[in-house]
């Protein structure tokens, strides 16, 4: 009998591929190992949803989110895993977290996928704690229109307007 011990690089993979349970022990001992990581505390909890452990992988995520509150990544990943799950309110909650902060644009796109991967209306978006910002709202109008989703962006356009977002250039 062979034994082995798989290096996190080769768990990264692993656990992508439905063998979470080969990469667990790896990203448990990179958590006791670095208990203040929230990328440690993700790769775990990423890879127990991926075994289907969901109650396991909810704590690490949460406790990734705690280490690393104001991550993008670590808060596009705590989403990600909890859709998988089917809990779309709370992977909401972290994505408009996301959205509040103005200065991780580069992530928005990311975020507007994840919503249409979820195929939540954009009326459901835009009402569950979306951020009444500019940056936000220009984002996502620009995004639906690129989408060619048309009646999204007639959506975000009057959301836009109701919080006295809309502007000059916007409307060009």
């Amino acid at each position: 009998t062979e034994i082995y011990t798989l290096s996190l690089h080769d768990a990264l993979p692993i656990s992508r591929t439905g063998h979470a349970d080969e990469a667990i022990p790896e990203f448990q001992r990179e958590v006791r190992a670095d208990p203040a990581s929230p990328y440690a505390w993700a790769d775990l909890g990423e890879a127990l949803a991926s075994a289907l452990e969901l109650r396991s992988a909810d704590y690490c995520m949460r406790s990734a989110v705690a280490a690393g509150p104001n991550s993008p990544a670590i808060l596009m990943r705590a989403a990600n895993v909890l859709l998988s799950a089917g809990n779309n309110q709370g992977a909401m909650s972290y994505l408009s977290r996301v959205l509040r902060d103005p200065t991780v644009k580069q992530y928005f796109p990311a975020v507007f996928l994840t919503y249409n991967r979820m195929g939540v209306p954009i009326e459901d978006v835009l009402a569950h704690d979306f951020p009444a910002s500019s940056g936000a709202g220009e984002a996502i109008l620009r995004y639906s229109i690129q989408a060619q989703r048309v009646p999204d962006a007639e959506a975000v356009w009057h959301w836009m307007a109701a919080h006295n977002l809309q502007n000059d250039a916007l409307a060009a």
